[in-house]
């Protein structure tokens, strides 16, 4: 591995990526954060200034050809247009989940990051949740038996963000929520 830091920039300011900058900053052995970019000025500031991150803008093209890779934490109609501007300008790209609002945007981003051949990954953040791992367990020692329907009930804290119940951008609770579960 070379000695050199894995250079990441971050798009969107708020939300999800708060999850994601401690663990960044976590590994600052291996990874330097040198950018941020939020259409909103002050939240782009805001989080640069609690997370020292150097440079922060509202247009993450600023930034883009000083970083190695990107963390897309923005609202789910934003994913395909901006992971295809970072595939093509050759970014690794971690993208939050779901990956895209419609299969043609899948089929769009995912022939971006062929053709440039950078590294995508989709942040599925409960994946090991310890709740799941647990059910997991179970059902694997034969201590359920075999599921043949699953309820389930989750909640959040606060209010979801506008755009998370509008069609054409964050597509509700099925696809920006459910995607979890299914």
């Amino acid at each position: 591995m070379s000695d050199q830091k894995l250079k990441v920039g971050i798009i969107g300011g708020g939300g999800i990526v708060r999850a994601h900058l401690p663990r960044l900053k976590e590994r600052s052995e291996l990874v330097e954060v040198a950018a941020i970019s939020d259409v909103n000025a002050e939240a782009a500031r805001q989080t640069a200034e609690e997370y020292s991150i150097p440079h922060h803008a509202t247009d993450y093209n600023e930034w883009l050809n000083e970083v190695d890779a990107v963390v897309i934490g923005v609202p789910t109609h934003l994913h395909a247009s901006i992971g295809i501007d970072c595939a093509n300008a050759g970014k690794h790209i971690f993208m939050e989940k779901p990956m895209t609002r419609t299969m043609q945007q899948t089929e769009d981003l995912l022939a971006a990051v062929e053709k440039s051949g950078v590294q995508m990954q989709v942040g599925f953040v409960r994946r090991f949740d310890t709740e799941w791992m647990k059910w997991r367990e179970l059902i694997l020692e034969n201590k359920i038996g075999r599921p043949v329907s699953w309820r389930h009930s989750t909640a959040g804290y606060g209010a979801p963000s506008l755009w998370f119940n509008q069609e054409e951008q964050g597509g509700g609770p099925f696809i920006d929520g459910c995607i979890h579960n299914i």
